[in-house]
């Protein structure tokens, strides 16, 4: 019996990330995911399925202002063997044709950004950085809270 379509995607675009990291086209781990998108590097980013939200919560304003495109993977245990470790959260892929290979075989994952599709950044001062809405912001500042 033939695995299912997702998993069998799932297995080569682990394939496909493990040909990028030996090409040197990896960033593992948080900290390297975050300097990479820093520089300017990053293409695509991917994270574990069973990530905790402290994980999610470190990458996340970095990820969001540089647009760039976060993928989900189904466990750590997976995304580390394909890099040749134990468990690991978060990689990040710094070449385009690789990236354009993953994303086309991951689902994207819309817990990296919620309420719009990665990627996709609000320009609301025009001056390129990505910001939040007000009308989408949450606490003391936003509406109904200044309603209420």
């Amino acid at each position: 019996m033939s695995p299912p379509a997702t998993e069998d995607r799932e297995l080569r675009a682990l394939t496909t990330l493990g040909l990028a990291r030996r090409a040197g086209r990896v960033a593992i781990g948080t900290r390297a995911v975050q300097q990479a998108a820093a520089a300017g590097e990053l293409r695509v980013v991917l994270v574990a399925a069973d990530a905790g939200p402290g994980a999610r919560k470190r990458l996340g304003a970095v990820l969001r202002l540089e647009g760039v495109e976060v993928l989900r993977v189904g466990s750590r245990r997976r995304l580390g063997r394909a890099l040749g470790r134990d468990d690991l959260v978060v990689a990040g892929v710094t070449d385009e044709g690789f990236a354009a290979l993953l994303a086309e075989r991951l689902p994207l994952d819309r817990g990296a950004a919620p309420g719009r599709p990665c990627g996709q950044r609000d320009d609301v001062d025009g001056n390129g950085a990505g910001r939040t809405r007000p009308e989408q912001r949450r606490g003391r500042n936003s509406e109904a809270a200044r309603q209420g």
